[in-house]
């Protein structure tokens, strides 16, 4: 059964407190590898990796030297032949480690076989571990997988393992990747919004290069220090400036993310820079308010940002007033269908004075830019706690605004298209003016209701 490295990380620690060894499978890249360094570096453990791809008997056995033991009749010393261990067991065996035993399945059965006393004994050539190392293995692929040219290991040999098949999702890697000085941010973005290239799935075709989590790591890394992705072109961006690459700029870095990731994702990343209008941050409009850099967005730029607030986790922290303050205001321009997405975020933080902060907020108009004051006339119209979904008229009230949104150019449509074909709207009048019927007293309604808010202050306080 797969399990993702939140899942995997949670248990984990209950078998490492009892000293067991630990198999990890799963497909090339995905960092099996970091997971052993960041258990270690929590558990304040050094590291010891010996890569079983390339070690001997001699490597895991050691060399033959001559020691005295006893006497012989004639009285002279006797002498037998013993292994001496290596360096790396020898410090398994002395201090506290984790020993991390890389690509077992590709070592030769002669260094396998020796594993079975090491994981099962916990000891070997007659030296036992030290009671605090902990044993850890890695290993592509898993039940049933055939991509790897790896040698099969026997019942025998899974028995003495903890294996796990991992599985990691798409978050585990923007958590990771969020706080690593290695990624830049147009990367970041990147993946968010085109997750289906962060890894490959399918069946690998021989000699194709395809994208890993490691690879993407990997190119961040040299083309962020190699100044094709500079914080200075970040900055220009997100002031609005557009991107500023030139054409050989554009082929430099599709060349450069080719080598590592692979054709179509090379594309796809190329081409997502020069249609990168600009980039606006969380912290532009939580901690600076700045909704003019979103004022000519349309429901896939919202949508994106929505995204961006639940996979940085932004409402995972309480907010200070005034991050609050400029969250509520977004609300004033942002679409009202994706006001359950964040609702949910709320409800699953680890906290709830956002929630209670939130239902207590109003939508500053005058922090609006110009045009969208309108919109956000109506998004305040009701209390916080209402539009947000607190209570069971959320989808109504939603619809409403939706409608209030969407009716002008509904009107104008029914017109365009009653002036095109005047004839097919005879014939279909019956169900028509049904609809219109239910949907204009409703509109006309609404319309009289927002009427006297253009005469309220420009802050709306919460409703009774």
């Amino acid at each position: 059964m797969a399990i993702c490295f939140k899942q995997f990380l949670k248990i984990l620690p209950a078998i490492c407190e009892q000293r067991q060894p630990i198999l990890m499978r799963g497909d090339t890249g995905i960092g099996k590898s970091q997971l052993v360094y960041q258990q270690a570096e929590k558990m304040g453990m050094r590291v010891i990796e010996c890569r079983a791809a390339y070690m001997t008997e001699g490597d895991l056995c050691g060399l033959p030297i001559l020691i005295e033991k006893g006497t012989n009749p004639d009285g002279s010393a006797r002498q037998c032949t013993m292994f001496g261990p290596p360096d790396w067991l020898l410090d398994a065996c002395d201090e506290p480690v984790i020993l991390f035993l890389d690509e077992i399945d590709r070592g030769v059965l002669e260094v396998r076989q020796g594993f079975f006393e090491l994981t099962g004994s916990r000891k070997h050539k007659g030296h036992p571990l030290h009671p605090g190392t902990i044993v850890f293995a890695a290993i592509n692929g898993g039940e049933g997988d055939n991509d790897y040219l790896v040698g099969s290991m026997d019942p025998a040999e899974l028995d003495r393992w903890w294996i796990f098949d991992l599985d990691p999702t798409v978050q585990d890697w923007l958590d990771w990747a969020k706080g690593n000085p290695d990624i830049h941010s147009t990367v970041w973005d990147f993946i968010s919004r085109n997750d289906g290239h962060l890894d490959y799935k399918g069946i690998h075709e021989p000699g194709k290069i395809y994208p890993s989590r490691r690879s993407w790591h990997h190119f961040s890394k040299v083309a962020k220090m190699s100044g094709y992705l500079t914080e200075e072109y970040a900055k220009s961006i997100s002031k609005g400036e557009g991107a500023k690459i030139s054409i050989q700029d554009n082929l430099d870095i599709i060349n450069l993310a080719a080598a590592k990731v692979g054709c179509e994702a090379a594309v796809a990343f190329t081409d997502f820079l020069s249609t990168y209008r600009f980039r606006v941050t969380i912290e532009d409009i939580f901690d600076n308010g700045k909704l003019d850099l979103i004022e000519k967005w349309d429901l896939p730029d919202h949508i994106a940002f929505v995204r961006k607030i639940v996979k940085e986790r932004s409402l995972n922290g309480v907010l200070t007033p005034k991050q609050m303050q400029n969250f509520t205001n977004y609300w004033g321009m942002a679409p009202p269908e994706l006001i359950t997405t964040v609702f949910k975020e709320l409800g699953i933080a680890e906290t709830t004075e956002n929630m209670q902060a939130w239902h207590k907020s109003s939508i500053q108009l005058d922090k609006l830019p110009g045009k969208l004051k309108g919109e956000g006339t109506v998004m305040a119209k009701y209390r916080i706690v209402d539009a947000f979904g607190l209570d069971p008229t959320l989808a109504e009230r939603c619809a409403d605004i939706a409608e209030l949104r969407g009716s002008d150019d509904e009107e104008e449509d029914e017109e365009a298209s009653s002036a095109e074909a005047p004839e097919a709207a005879e014939t279909v009048e019956a169900k028509p003016a049904k609809k219109s019927r239910k949907k204009k007293p409703k509109a006309k309604a609404t319309k009289k209701e927002s009427e006297p808010a253009a005469e309220e202050p420009m802050i709306l306080k919460a409703a009774e």
